[in-house]
């Protein structure tokens, strides 16, 4: 994995991420649900909708509580995170994009509990792991797999309209021998 990959050659010491990032639990957004509101609203895998008031304002990393785990989100601006997740406030001395690619190599099987429903506490994701490495040092990693992101994205989309080209195509060949205007 590439992430990976560029993240653990990086030897360097490691401290606790709770000492470079504050946890903040998200809350129930009943009082707040507005389908035309203008914040949206995350759960532990994905947005749920829309609010009109916000929970917090700034760059983090939104990490599943209850249910979804695996899948951190990193957002910034006006936002509301409801209780089965928690906001992940970097300090000044963690870019918020390194940390969000460090999210993702985090070991979440290990992290949550053996319940029907997998939950995960803030203090097991505060005791976690992170490298101590200079500030402009997290920008240019985050930068570099931000790019190489971007290719790959940009490649998947040239790879999907190429598959949807080729599936128009084959239709119309079925249909032109089908029909006999085309003879096989």
């Amino acid at each position: 994995m590439l992430v990976k990959d560029k993240l653990d050659s990086l030897n360097a010491d490691t401290t606790q991420m709770g000492l470079f990032a504050r946890f903040i639990s998200g809350r129930d957004w009943s009082e707040v649900e507005d389908e035309n509101g203008e914040y949206p609203v995350f759960g532990s895998g994905s947005q749920m909708g829309y609010a009109n008031d916000y929970l917090y304002d700034g760059e983090a990393v939104i990490f599943g509580r209850k249910g979804t785990l695996n899948k951190p989100r990193r957002i910034s601006g006006k936002f509301w995170v409801v209780d089965t997740a928690y906001v992940a406030v970097p300090n000044k001395h963690l870019d918020v994009n390194f940390f969000y690619y460090w999210s993702l190599i985090l070991p979440f099987d290990l992290l949550s509990t053996q319940t029907a429903i997998p939950s995960m506490t803030a203090t097991d994701l505060k005791l976690q792991q992170i490298p101590i490495v200079p500030l402009e040092k997290q920008r240019e990693i985050a930068d570099e797999l931000d790019r190489e992101f971007e290719r790959m994205d940009a490649l998947i989309e040239e790879s999907t309209k190429l598959i949807e080209n080729l599936k128009a195509r084959k239709t119309a060949l079925i249909t032109e021998v089908v029909t006999g205007r085309k003879e096989v």
